[in-house]
């Protein structure tokens, strides 16, 4: 892989996404690189990105560089870090491991997703760096307490808490290529969509020695183990977040405790029993919600840009 991505094939992100379009099938590569309805959000995002300039400082004195910065109690090396993006396995093998290890090698932390194909406990000894897990309610609050407390045991540092998931997009690739067909297990209703896979023998090779279809290890189902691909979609619809699973809670001194809907009694606790008092919201897409999550809930608030893959929401990422 290195050899592939060398200068002068790989000079800028562009080719890398030209690499990875002739690498993977359509419906892998469309996973990444695609948006819910009509990607309106998503090239609004890009977009933003590239109306940023910088304003350069002529005549003044610079020791020296210094791109450290500290987030969420972790010292990182570069003010980025790599944030979760589910299924890595399928787009390389050991994807969310490879992922991990290169962020820890460049000094900077790694946030494995819920929805990841490599069990955790991997995923952290693969990184020389900050490991944080990003947190669906996937499987029940049951299934998430156990995976968080398998993430504290082995040393992840802190929790991000996805919110923006209720209603899963509507990514109109995903229908062209197939995706619902190919998940069926039906080889009548998969029959006019492997070409495309067909057509990428190394891809192919590479996902078939790492298993095929992956299942989802840190999500694990009572009686039943991990949680299947084919599952996600509707799991995702049931794992709703809202303020009042946020809010803090008196019992858990600054930390806050997620409260079940029903009871009335704190599921999954943030206190130093549980998991380390560090914890972010993740995907506050407006400036508004950014304001409540202060006043109600948040130790860190993390905004980024998951809206264009789930929800075609609004006209801009501020």
């Amino acid at each position: 892989m290195s050899r592939a991505v060398d200068s002068p094939r790989v000079v800028n992100i562009g080719d890398l996404r030209r690499l990875a379009e002739r690498r993977l099938p359509r419906a892998v590569f469309d996973y990444i690189d695609g948006g819910a309805d009509a990607e309106l959000t998503l090239r609004e995002n890009c977009r933003v990105f590239d109306e940023v300039t910088f304003r350069p400082r002529n005549a003044v004195a610079v020791p020296r560089c210094d791109l450290r910065v500290s987030v969420l109690g972790a010292r990182l090396e570069l003010p980025l870090l790599l944030g979760p993006v589910g299924s890595s396995r399928m787009f390389y093998p050991r994807g969310e491991e490879a992922a991990a290890r290169a962020a820890g090698a460049a000094g900077t932390a790694y946030a494995l997703s819920t929805l990841s194909g490599c069990r955790l406990e991997d995923v952290k000894a693969a990184s020389s760096g900050p490991v944080w897990y990003q947190l669906y309610l996937v499987g029940g609050r049951e299934v998430a307490t156990a995976a968080i407390q398998r993430a504290r045991t082995v040393g992840f540092s802190a929790l991000v808490v996805t919110i923006d998931t209720a209603v899963s997009g509507l990514r109109e690739r995903d229908v062209r290529n197939g995706t619902k067909e190919l998940l069926s297990r039906n080889p009548c209703m998969m029959l006019p969509f492997l070409t495309q896979f067909l057509a990428r023998p190394r891809w192919l090779a590479g996902f078939l020695s790492d298993g095929g279809l992956m299942a989802f290890p840190n999500v694990v189902l009572p009686g039943e183990g991990p949680m299947s691909y084919a599952d996600v979609a509707a799991a995702l619809e049931q794992s709703t977040v809202s303020w009042a699973d946020l809010r803090s809670n008196p019992d858990c001194g600054k930390c806050g405790a997620m409260t079940d809907y029903d009871s009335g009694r704190p599921a999954i606790r943030f206190d130093n029993e549980r998991v380390r008092t560090e914890k972010a919201l993740r995907r506050l897409m407006q400036h508004e919600m950014c304001h409540v999550a202060v006043i109600d809930a948040a130790t860190k608030l993390r905004q980024d840009s998951h809206g264009p893959l789930w929800q075609e929401c609004m006209k801009r990422f501020e």
